[in-house]
């Protein structure tokens, strides 16, 4: 708020009123209302700005700098090109984080680490005292480093005596061989493109199932036809999980696996 000396108060009403005096209409009414009329202006724009200075005090409404601000009490600085709300969820948890070794508190820092896309955990995993983390990344080629990087951060922050395993859930690679039929008039290097293209959106789709996901096989369906409007049917005659053959159906996986794309060959 902008803040006024008494003097600097008087000087302002004496300008408006100075302004808002009509010369010609001195009855006590009317200079009455005058006086209103500049008081009314002078601490309306007061209101105004308590009303920003209560909104802006509070974590569910404020925003920009404000919302920096209240951040920085609670030492969780903004991350880059962070948005208000994942950025008020984080300072909502962050007394949690404060607080110690507790689930929420692990969970935040995890997430926080470069690269990852979700942690999972288990508790008592191995007896009393431990539990599991499985995290997975964002890019699965670079599974093994995130990992590494939420170990780090999370022996930092759990209990004295407490055993912390922290891994990658079980990947399982799923391989396909099919053949595409294409319409009439795709010539033959359009059709590698869009062999190509295929491959990428199948991989898109199985490298971003989640830890304990299954793999559906009228979801692949969807996204082989969805690559290009020049497919006009294809089949799928091989699918194989963890390099063995099997039916082409939908694939569960267990509570701690993970499935990633394979090898896949396209005809």
């Amino acid at each position: 708020m902008i803040k006024k000396t008494r003097g600097a108060i008087l000087s302002d009403m004496q300008e408006r009123l100075r302004y808002s005096t009509d010369i010609t209409n001195i009855n006590p009414g009317s200079v009455a209302r005058t006086f209103l009329d500049v008081l009314t202006e002078e601490f309306y724009e007061y209101y105004g700005e308590l009303e920003l200075t209560v909104a802006m005090g509070f974590v569910s409404t404020a925003a920009g700098t404000y919302l920096d601000m209240i951040g920085k009490l609670l030492d969780c600085e903004r991350i880059e090109d962070e948005n208000d709300t994942d950025y008020r969820a984080r300072i909502t948890n962050q007394v949690y984080v404060v607080a110690g070794a507790n689930l929420t508190s692990i969970r935040v820092r995890a997430l926080a680490a470069d690269g990852v896309r979700d942690v999972r955990f288990k508790e008592y995993s191995h007896g009393a005292g431990s539990f599991s983390c499985f995290v997975l990344a964002e890019n699965v080629q670079d599974q093994t480093g995130v990992t590494n990087r939420v170990r780090n951060i999370i022996n930092e922050a759990k209990g004295y005596g407490v055993y912390a395993d922290v891994r990658s859930p079980i990947m399982i690679p799923v391989g396909l061989m099919m053949k595409l039929v294409f319409k009439t008039g795709v010539g033959q290097a359009e059709r590698d493109t869009i062999r190509h293209n295929a491959i990428a959106a199948i991989g898109t789709y199985i490298n971003g199932t989640d830890i304990g996901e299954p793999v559906i096989v009228n979801e692949i369906v969807q996204v082989i036809m969805d690559s290009n409007d020049k497919i006009l049917d294809f089949d799928i005659y091989k699918m194989t999980v963890d390099s063995k053959d099997r039916y082409i159906s939908n694939i569960e996986a267990k509570w701690n696996e993970k499935f990633i794309l394979g090898e896949v060959e396209i005809t």
